[in-house]
Order: structure tokens, then C-alpha cells, then sequence
């Protein structure tokens, strides 16, 4: 990809190049990374490759910030927190209007600290009562839990011999899962979702909508629901996430507030879902694109968990998350200024040698598969990385079990979403043959 052709997005938070030779020596290469442009997408490690040879740490002067590609240069950055903040990575885009921040400060929630977007020592606080929410327990007491949404969303479609597998299976089946999870009832689940995308359209992409007032006070709602649900645990705790971290306590600790906990599920509902889905369609991309693979499995069901371990390897949906720089720091051969932004891209760090022999080779046989940084690495290691592998395998297994003949519609070409983070396919259309 040439500079000529990188496009340009409106953002408001992003800058024009500008005379690149004026700029740090690795700009004209950092240019080239554009998640908001299509073609970028359909093959993003050509990109990343060659950044992880010529400059692991490069710098992208449209989003005036510095990618990080390489693995020994992203394990540096996870694993210290204090050179590399991850605090208020979530606050809203400079150009949301002050009477909209007004509004969510006294009529709901603003952003506080959570697990994704704090430092030592409040991240150690947080991180200890949320945790006590994920039990090892629970998280095996829900595997059947998944099962039966799993079928239920298969027998919905079965019968039709076709169907766009994105919309109507591996979108709908993290965000059921997630939200029984947290206690959210069923009925509940559609208008939860409708929230959650306001939520992420305000504060993750507010240049594409003109209704701020509009989506502030859907999020001042979905704030208010989770409160209420919040309450009702307090009084009568039950058998779900809400009411573990109600109970969660750590010795000489405050217990976890309760915008605290709303925040925490809204950024678990935001980040589990979306990741989940994209995670499992990259997968059905590479094992349905060679008929060997999906035999492979149908034959050795033994190595679904190998196949999803490799899978988010290869084609990681986590582009990268943003850290900053808290004094000037080297990395990859060059000085960082404080202050500055990075991009972690665990999704190149992936396909580094220097982190699996023969990284650009789809392997699930490899030794060490689940050695990778899907999940992140360091005191940011996500916290549902067990719900998520749990969601997938059972999600697979279903697919073995109720579609077995499970193909691409013929024509089909792969598109993906634009967003800022993430790498997913746009949609899925599957067919297979109906013995009646």
C-alpha cells in the first residue's frame, strides 16, 4: 500500500500528514496503518509484517500516535505499567459537547476508573474484587447455559439450508452468554443491546453521529438499569455476577461502588461481545476456507480448543489498545516523548517468530498453541479470556454437531467492519445441505 492511497478519515481526533520528511524517520511507514480503510483491512498484516522488520515502533502521524508491532516491544510495554498508562483510555472523544458531559455527570454516571482503564495501585484494588466475580466455579456452572443458547440460535435456522451466521448465531450468542452472566433477565437482553451501542457510538466514535443529545440520554438509561439491578442484588443476592461483586471484599480495601460496577459492565459487555464475535468468525473464515480444516475438526473434535487457540493467534480480532507514555521512554530503537500515545498491537506481535517458529502459518497443531497475546499480557489480561474460550468451543462444537456440512455461500468475499480496534468480518453467509 502506497502513501498516495492511504485515505484520510474525518476524525476529530485525527491529523492531516503533513510534510512527511519533516516528521520522525519511520512516519512514512506509520502512515500506511489505516484501520478505516477498507483495503487496509482485507490484509493488515502486510502491514504489520513489514513493520515488525523495518520498524517495530513506528509513528503514525494521522492519528498522532506510535505503533507498536513487534513482540518483545508490545511484552515491554504490558508488562510496565508505570511507563505506559492505561488511565482514562476510555474518556470521550474531545469534540462530544460539554453540555452532553454535563448532562451524564449529574444525571448518570461520567467515566470512572475500571479494570481496562486504571494503574497500580487503584488497578490492584479493582482488579481483586472483580476477579472474585469470575470463579472458576461459575464459569464451568455456565458451559450448559451456553449449550442451549447455542441450540436454540441453531434451531431458529436450521431448517433454511442457508443463513448469515454473523447476525444469527455468533453475534447474538456472547452477548446472551455475557449478559445471563451478569444477571441480566432475558427479556431485558434486546434493549441492553440497543444501549450498548449508543454507549460505544458516543464514546468511541462520536464524529459519526449528530444526536449527542440523543445518545446521552440512552446512556444515562443504560447507566440507570444496571443501578437498579445493582440494588436489587444488594437486598437479594443471587447466583450471577452482579451479586458476587455486591459481596466482593478485599482486606483494608473499599468494596467496589456502584458506578464502578456499572461501568465495569458496560466495558465488559462492550469488550467481551464484540471480540467474541469477531474472534470466532475470523476462525470459521480460515477453517471453512479450506474444506481439510473443517473435515479435520468434524473427524477430531478432541482438537476444537487447539484450533480456537490457534485461531486467535493468527487472526487476533485486537488490532491494538492505546496506552500513554508517562515520561520519555525507548523502545524499539527510538525515544518516545512523554505523553504520548501508543497503539499495543497484540494482532502483529501475533505473526512476530520471536514468539512462535513459522508465526505466518495457520498451525493448530504447533507446540505451545495457547502461548499468544489475544488476551493481552501483564495486570491487563482480560479478565473474561475463560468465558471467552468456553463460548467458542461450545459455539463450534454445536456447529460440528447440527451443520457438519457448513460451507460459504458460493461468491462470498470477505468484508470487514471499520472500527478504530477491532479487525471482524462484516457478515458471514454460510449454506449446507438439509436431510429431511
Amino acid at each position: 500500500m502506497s502513501t498516495e492511497r492511504v485515505t484520510i478519515p474525518d476524525l476529530p481526533f485525527s491529523k492531516p500528514p503533513q510534510d512527511l520528511s519533516r516528521m520522525h524517520p519511520s512516519a512514512s511507514l506509520g502512515v500506511q496503518y489505516n484501520p478505516f480503510d477498507p483495503n487496509f483491512l482485507k490484509n493488515p498484516h502486510a502491514f504489520f509484517d513489514r513493520a515488525r522488520n523495518e520498524a517495530p515502533v513506528c509513528y503514525n502521524p494521522v492519528f498522532n500516535m506510535w505503533l507498536v508491532t513487534g513482540y518483545e516491544e508490545v511484552l515491554k510495554v504490558c508488562e510496565d505499567p508505570v511507563l505506559f498508562s492505561s488511565k482514562n483510555k476510555v474518556d470521550p472523544p474531545n469534540d462530544v459537547k460539554p453540555e452532553v458531559l454535563e448532562i451524564l455527570a449529574n444525571e448518570g454516571y461520567s467515566v470512572v476508573l475500571q479494570l481496562f482503564n486504571s494503574d497500580p495501585p487503584e488497578h490492584d484494588r479493582i482488579s481483586a474484587l472483580v476477579h472474585q466475580g469470575f470463579t472458576a466455579a461459575s464459569l464451568k456452572a455456565s458451559l450448559p447455559n451456553i449449550r442451549t443458547l447455542a441450540n436454540e440460535l441453531v434451531d431458529i435456522f436450521v431448517e433454511d439450508s442457508h443463513v448469515e451466521l454473523r447476525a444469527a448465531y455468533a453475534n447474538p450468542l456472547p452477548l446472551s452468554v455475557i449478559l445471563d452472566y451478569i444477571g441480566v433477565p432475558r427479556e431485558d437482553h434486546n434493549q441492553i443491546a440497543i444501549w450498548d451501542d449508543w454507549w460505544a457510538r458516543l464514546f468511541t466514535s462520536a464524529y459519526a453521529i449528530e444526536e449527542q443529545m440523543e445518545a446521552v440520554h440512552q446512556v444515562v438509561a443504560y447507566q440507570k438499569y444496571f443501578e437498579a439491578l445493582i440494588e436489587s442484588r444488594r437486598t437479594v443476592p443471587c447466583d450471577d455476577l452482579t451479586s458476587r461483586l455486591t459481596l466482593a471484599r478485599v482486606e483494608g480495601g473499599e468494596p467496589l461502588r456502584n458506578v464502578e460496577m456499572i461501568w465495569q459492565f458496560m466495558g465488559l459487555l462492550a469488550a467481551g461481545h464484540a471480540t467474541t464475535t469477531d474472534a470466532m468468525t475470523n476462525l470459521l473464515l480460515i477453517v471453512l476456507g479450506k474444506s481439510e480444516l473443517w473435515s479435520q475438526l468434524r473427524s477430531h473434535p478432541d482438537q476444537i480448543l487447539n484450533f480456537i487457540e490457534e485461531g486467535l493467534r493468527f487472526v487476533n480480532p485486537v488490532l491494538g489498545l492505546p496506552r500513554i507514555t508517562t515520561q520519555p521512554v525507548e523502545l524499539g530503537g527510538v525515544t518516545i516523548p512523554a505523553g504520548s500515545q501508543v497503539l499495543v498491537s497484540y494482532c502483529a506481535a501475533n505473526r512476530d517468530d520471536l514468539l512462535t517458529p513459522d508465526a505466518d502459518r495457520f498451525n493448530p497443531s504447533r507446540a505451545g498453541v495457547s502461548r499468544h497475546l489475544a488476551f493481552g499480557k501483564g495486570i491487563h489480561y482480560c479478565v473474561g479470556a475463560r468465558m471467552s474460550r468456553n463460548m467458542m468451543t461450545v459455539a463450534i462444537e454445536v456447529l460440528l454437531d447440527r451443520l457438519p456440512g457448513l460451507r460459504f455461500q458460493q461468491g462470498y468475499e470477505p468484508k470487514h467492519t471499520i472500527h478504530p480496534f477491532l479487525w471482524g468480518l462484516s457478515h458471514l453467509p454460510v449454506e449446507w445441505d438439509v436431510v429431511r
